[in-house]
């Protein structure tokens, strides 16, 4: 356990407790660099291929960026807001205070704790689908997931993966392209007028 923070008491206590600092940088073979320095909006945090990041709070939030991870702090104050931007983050989010929010979003879907244990990872689709699909699955308290304007609240145990967007084709690759729609139109009703 790392104290990086020693505050008196009080409110200033509460708030320092809530602070999030980077505990460690693994990187694999190489080892481990312990910072203990503030998150702060703007950081984007990489994790090799083989290492890992380990973001906590005195109070108990924990984040783990997993190998070949990336993440982007958005916000660091009262709400917590971070981006994945590729590979997998394990979190565990201490009880949330009253104005406090804490969320993970990815280029689809976007999560909000309510006091948990969750991860949240980017997958590759499957053929046809395009891009990445985003998987969410919790492992304690109470997860909401905002996809495509639909939200939905996830409980212990409960997996969730993110609707497949079809990959977008050229309009003169689909059988029943409009231009050829158009033109079946137009010979059919030719065809009805000759008849």
């Amino acid at each position: 356990s790392h104290s990086a923070v020693s505050v008196s008491s009080g409110d200033d206590a509460t708030r320092a407790s809530r602070l999030l600092l980077v505990l460690q940088e693994t990187n694999g073979a190489d080892g481990s660099v312990l910072s203990n320095r503030f998150v702060s909006a703007g950081d984007t945090f990489r994790a090799g291929d083989q290492g890992t990041v380990r973001i906590g709070s005195a109070a108990g939030t924990e984040l783990v960026v997993e190998p070949g991870g990336i993440l982007r702090v958005v916000a660091a104050d009262a709400t917590k807001r971070f981006v994945l931007l590729r590979g997998a983050v394990h979190t565990r989010v201490a009880k949330l205070l009253p104005g406090e929010r804490f969320i993970i979003e990815t280029s689809h879907t976007k999560v909000e704790v309510h006091g948990t244990q969750f991860r949240v990872s980017l997958l590759d689709a499957a053929p046809g689908c395009g891009g990445m699909v985003t998987k969410v699955s919790v492992s304690e308290g109470v997860v909401s997931v905002d996809s495509a304007g639909q939200e939905e609240r996830l409980f212990p145990g409960d997996d969730w993966l993110s609707k497949c967007a079809p990959s977008p084709t050229r309009e003169q690759d689909q059988p029943w392209s409009r231009r050829k729609l158009a033109r079946r139109r137009a010979h059919s009703k030719a065809r009805l007028v000759v008849v």
